[in-house]
């Protein structure tokens, strides 16, 4: 993954992932702000990261308006950890 947002001259401190099983444990270790999905496994929602709500809740789409705003995404210090998006 690094490799190819470093070449967008993007850092991992600028990457929002979101993912739902242990799969996607890389992509979430990897970028700024990882986001679990509400219905993701049990036990990924441990490690304190934000938690959105299930896919039958629109929960990417939840997530993408709260870090995608006009506003920008929240530096380091403003994003919350283990709590709900």
């Amino acid at each position: 993954m690094a490799g190819g947002w470093a070449g967008a001259g993007v850092g991992p401190a600028e990457v929002m992932a979101i993912g739902d099983n242990y799969n996607d444990l890389e992509m979430l270790e990897f970028c700024g702000l990882p986001v679990v999905m509400g219905n993701g496994t049990p036990g990924l929602e441990d490690r304190g990261w934000v938690a959105t709500l299930s896919n039958d809740e629109d929960g990417v789409a939840v997530a993408l308006q709260r870090y995608l705003s006009p506003q920008g995404v929240p530096s380091p210090a403003q994003r919350p950890s283990g709590s709900a998006v």
